[in-house]
């Protein structure tokens, strides 16, 4: 529970970025992995986690939501 809140919060603050930030780079700064889920909410299912530094690129923000949508150093989404 404890890491989906943190992931939750990651990227509620990545959603608070302008969509014209689209291309800008960040890393996962949080000491432990965490959980990234297939869609915009705790509703949606757990894809795989994200490692302390993993880089990532924030592709969209969903300000209905306070999501935002990512894209890891793999090319995956979520």
């Amino acid at each position: 529970m404890k890491k989906i809140v943190i992931a939750g919060l990651i990227l509620l603050t990545l959603s608070t970025l302008a969509p014209a930030h689209a291309d800008e780079k960040y890393c996962i700064s949080d000491k432990l992995s965490t959980w990234v889920h297939s869609g915009p909410g705790d509703q949606y299912r757990l894809l795989d986690k994200l490692n302390a530094g993993e880089e990532v690129q924030l592709v969209q923000t969903n300000n209905d939501t306070h999501y935002g949508q990512i894209c890891d150093s793999e090319g995956r989404t979520a």
